[in-house]
């Protein structure tokens, strides 16, 4: 992939994907230098910008690495290391941005401080994101919508001392965070082989959970999680 700026005189450069993410209608793509590219909007191989292409890098100065991109409302979710963004791109406009936050037609928000390892470290339920935050140790809301149609940082839902409590060890091993729609429940996978999980209630309720076989190996995630 190959993206071209509208200036001529300007040479064009090519693309080479760390990450993959389709969201308003376009593919965005996080480029080994770091560099997030969107492709015009319905055409998901087509990064000039005369056709409304567009990139943007360096926001808030957060250079910890990306591991998430995800559509959510009416824009997306770009999850980094050191939090997470709403990016929303006015589809009339491309635009370029390597330091603002905020350019003609692109919108970059910072909603939570929030640490994040793992693109499993989070999960959307209902355009709410929970997650766990690497930084407490804490299962968190890391952003939602609110009356007012803002796009904020919520509340901790299971503090760090509930969560250590069992001292299994879960925020020095690989994890992934998943949502039992059938129970109502989330369930904190982790270990090398992901057999071992942690279930947490919204009410605070804890108690550990042993599969037979790796979470991976169930197909389409059954056993109700979503």
């Amino acid at each position: 992939l190959v993206y071209k700026p509208e200036d001529k005189t300007l040479p064009q450069q090519t693309i080479v994907p760390k990450l993959f993410g389709s969201a308003t209608n376009r593919l965005l793509i996080y480029d080994v230098s770091g560099t997030i590219y969107y492709s015009a909007v319905g055409i998901l191989d087509e990064f000039s910008e005369e056709a409304g292409a567009g990139y943007f890098r360096d926001f808030y100065n957060d250079t910890s690495e990306c591991l998430g991109i995800e559509d959510y409302l009416n824009g997306c979710l770009i999850t980094k290391q050191n939090g997470l963004y709403y990016v929303t791109i006015n589809d009339l406009f491309n635009s370029q941005s390597v330091s603002a936050d905020s350019t003609i037609g692109l919108n970059i928000k910072k909603v939570s401080e929030i640490g994040q390892e793992y693109a499993g470290d989070h999960i959307i339920v209902s355009d709410i994101v929970y997650a766990f935050d690497s930084n407490s140790g804490s299962l968190v809301i890391g952003c939602y919508q609110n009356a007012f149609g803002n796009v904020v940082s919520g509340e901790v839902l299971v503090p760090s001392e509930y969560v250590g409590s069992v001292d299994l060890g879960i925020s020095e091993q690989r994890r992934k965070l998943v949502y039992s729609s059938e129970a109502e429940v989330f369930i904190l996978y982790y270990g090398a082989s992901m057999k071992d999980g942690l279930v947490l209630t919204k009410t605070g309720s804890l108690f550990p959970r042993q599969l037979n076989k790796p979470m991976f190996d169930f197909v389409r995630f059954n056993q109700g999680i979503m």
